[in-house]
């Protein structure tokens, strides 16, 4: 089965220009690129982690390319490399729009801020 890949960064130092990007791999090999979006952390689990949050990426033309609601499916997956901050990497469900068309599907969630 082909999948899909979708990656967000967004600047959070206080120096420095501030960006956002994100990019989505398509099942077919092909990418979706652009600068506008945001995440919402909607509510925190356990482990001051986030539990629920929406992903909201914008087209290059600003409209709305991705608005997905996802859960944390468990709240301990902690990792604590030996160099480095901790970080939360949850298995996660998801549903919403991408592109117009409704999707639901699993995947991950990466962060290091706490609440």
């Amino acid at each position: 089965n082909p999948h899909h890949a979708v990656g967000f960064v967004t600047q959070i130092y206080n120096t420095g220009p501030r960006y956002t990007y994100w990019v989505k791999r398509n099942a077919n090999g092909t990418n979706s690129c652009g600068t506008g979006g945001n995440i919402v952390i909607k509510s925190y689990g356990s482990a001051n982690y986030p539990a629920t949050w929406t992903i909201n990426l914008k087209k290059p033309n600003g409209s709305q390319f991705m608005k997905l609601n996802g859960t944390a499916v468990s709240s301990n997956q902690v990792f604590s490399p030996p160099i480095g901050p901790a970080f939360f990497e949850p298995t996660a469900n998801y549903t919403g729009p991408l592109n117009g068309l409704p999707v639901t599907g699993h995947g991950f969630f990466e962060t290091h801020l706490t609440k």
